[in-house]
């Protein structure tokens, strides 16, 4: 603050002047914790850095009793295949019974992002399309040509049946056929630290008309810093019309005058009081 104070001494006279001039919106402590695939969004994309978190899901329609399954609580795509890849290694984390566990080796590991296995190729209207055509379409090196259009969605972390519906939040990439109404909906899964391998799934989502703009993959909303104080609601201003008087207003019923020119508020006084008298001979 002092230091703020010396380099703008032609504006502030004292350090007191530059303090006053600041006004500082008081923030308490973050009463409700903030979201953690919130902070991991902002943690990725700030760094570049690939994060991931795994939970070990036991499986309710297991043929076994102990059939588990390995799910993405946070993965951020467009880190792992759009952006060149960090010096610092992967990391990776896995939660088991409120726990926490750094993974070391993940060789052997492919976390799902949603109920059904990834595959690497999908057959839609005799055609076949493969991961790796999709991987092209996402970083536009696309040479292929298919009969039909292709919505390439993604997303943070696993997907039920609720979030599902908000799937459109997360589109990555689209192949545009003009000739065709058909629409092919993938999902991409990533690699765990692998980059620039991923799997695929078909997606069963109501024909739409979306149009991609790249530019918003890259949007990152700051985290908040803590509660605002002051919550106060404005009350509804009560508006005048012809049937009313500008001295039926509350504010006109008050002056207090100045001790510069005192005779303004008598002749504002006068004025309010003529205009009235006009009005009710009216």
């Amino acid at each position: 603050m002092y230091l703020l104070w010396k380099q703008n001494r032609a504006l502030f006279k004292t350090y007191q002047e530059l303090i006053e001039c600041l006004q500082i919106t008081p923030r308490t402590k973050q009463s409700v914790q903030n979201d953690i695939t919130h902070i991991l969004k902002y943690i990725t994309w700030t760094l570049n850095v690939n994060i991931s978190v795994v939970t070990i899901t036991q499986l309710k329609n297991g043929y076994h009793k102990y059939d588990y399954e390995f799910r993405y609580k946070f993965q951020n795509s467009l880190v792992k295949l759009l952006k060149v890849p960090h010096k610092y290694k992967p990391i990776t984390v896995i939660l088991f019974k409120k726990k926490y566990y750094i993974l070391k080796d993940n060789s052997k590991i492919f976390p799902v992002l949603m109920h059904l296995n990834p595959k690497s190729i999908i057959s839609y209207k005799d055609k076949n399309v493969l991961s790796s055509h999709i991987l092209d379409i996402i970083k536009d090196l696309n040479t292929n040509t298919f009969p039909f259009t292709i919505n390439i969605y993604t997303s943070y972390s696993f997907l039920n049946k609720a979030n599902l519906k908000h799937i459109q939040n997360n589109f990555i990439g689209q192949y545009v056929h003009n000739g065709s109404n058909d629409v092919l909906h993938i999902l991409v899964t990533p690699d765990l630290t692998i980059n620039n391998s991923i799997m695929i799934n078909q997606l069963q989502l109501p024909l739409n008309t979306l149009h991609f703009n790249k530019h918003n993959l890259f949007a990152n909303v700051h985290i908040t810093e803590g509660d605002n104080v002051f919550k106060h609601t404005l009350s509804k201003e009560i508006t005048l019309n012809q049937n009313f008087c500008i001295c039926d207003h509350t504010e006109t019923q008050r002056y207090i005058s100045t001790r510069k020119s005192p005779k303004l508020g008598m002749k504002h006084i006068l004025l309010l009081i003529y205009s009235c008298v006009i009005k009710s001979n009216i």
